[in-house]
């Protein structure tokens, strides 16, 4: 295959994913797929490795939020354009993820020829996100409508209240995150303050349902 085509590497956690996705991008014959990822740390590695054109990426891999991870990718990668393919509701995270540096947030459940014309549009150096999320900005823009529920938590907020709703403990997180015990429940106390929340009881709760419903 020319070596000159555009350079992919895919990022998502599912290989059955992965290799959908592999088949369908290089059976247009316009991009060549350098590397794929599972993992955070992989992701990180193989950007820095193989300098993609582009890089499709899952939004959240074990709990960890897909706006540092894009960030992580982009400081690895800097030419790299990405492109969030997820689960998760674009409402919620679209902004997040575009404000990190991402080109592009699709749903999965847009068809695998969706992901491709939306590599296409993220080449030819346009945004893409649904009709329903850019509406959504425009009217935020023009009349100043209240953010989202979580839209004040920090990246670093949302990726803990993320792992708390995949039932990692305090320890587990300080752990996975290389931070202090002490850190992590500094930040816990921050997502309570912000979401107006009492107890831990009432965060783990709250995380545990916004993972099972989003995720």
């Amino acid at each position: 295959m020319a070596p000159d085509l555009p350079r992919v590497l895919i990022v998502d956690d599912h290989p059955v994913v992965r290799m959908g996705l592999r088949a369908v991008v290089e059976q247009t014959g316009r991009y060549r797929v350098v590397g794929e990822a599972g993992t955070p740390a992989e992701a990180v590695r193989a950007a820095l490795h193989e300098q993609p054109d582009l890089l499709i990426l899952d939004l959240i891999l074990g709990g960890r939020s897909g706006a540092e991870l894009a960030e992580q990718c982009l400081t690895a990668a800097p030419a790299a354009r990405i492109l969030v393919l997820s689960q998760h509701d674009e409402a919620l995270h679209a902004e997040r993820v575009l404000e990190a540096g991402a080109r592009g947030y699709l749903m999965k459940g847009a068809d695998l020829e969706g992901v491709v014309q939306a590599l296409d549009a993220v080449m030819r150096g346009e945004i893409v996100l649904s009709p329903r999320m850019n509406a959504r900005i425009l009217s935020r823009r023009l009349y100043r409508e209240p953010a989202e529920r979580y839209a004040d938590l920090s990246n670093r907020e949302m990726q803990i209240f993320l792992m708390i709703g995949a039932g990692l403990g305090t320890g587990q997180i300080a752990s996975d995150l290389n931070l202090s015990p002490k850190t992590v429940g500094a930040h816990r106390e921050k997502i309570k303050t912000k979401l107006g929340l009492e107890t831990a009881l009432e965060l783990e709760r709250e995380a545990l349902l916004y993972v099972e419903r989003d995720g």
